[in-house]
This record gives C-alpha cells, structure tokens and sequence, in this order.
C-alpha cells in the first residue's frame, strides 16, 4: 500500500523480496494506491487492494475475478 499518487515498493520491502528469490521461490509484488489501514483505529477502505488481490488470485488460479 502506497499513499503516493504513482505507488511505489518500498525499500523495506526489497529485503525480503530479494531473499526469497534467491531462495528460489516465485515472487511477484506489486504496490498499489490506498491508505494506511493498519495505522487506524477504524474500518477504512482500500479498493484497490482489493482488486489487486482478486486479479493476483485470479491469475494464480486461472479464474476471472469477480
């Protein structure tokens, strides 16, 4: 989740993204607009991780999303 009008990754993120590709596993990542969530106290909505979500299980399992 990126707060930036052109979401990036973030550098924390290249560690672990880095390692597990070493270690062989097949890794896709993908930053996508919306709000920090984890950091309120309320319910707050994040539309595009959702789709990101629905499209990354999609392909994965070889289904159209919703």
């Amino acid at each position: 989740m990126s707060q930036q009008e052109a979401p990036t990754l973030s550098p924390a993120a290249d560690k672990p993204l880095t390692a597990w590709r070493a270690a062989g596993w097949q890794v896709q990542a993908q930053a996508v607009s919306g709000p920090a969530f984890w950091q309120t106290v309320g319910p707050d909505e994040a539309p595009a991780l959702i789709h990101a979500t629905l499209t990354a299980v999609a392909t994965y399992t070889g289904t159209p999303p919703p």
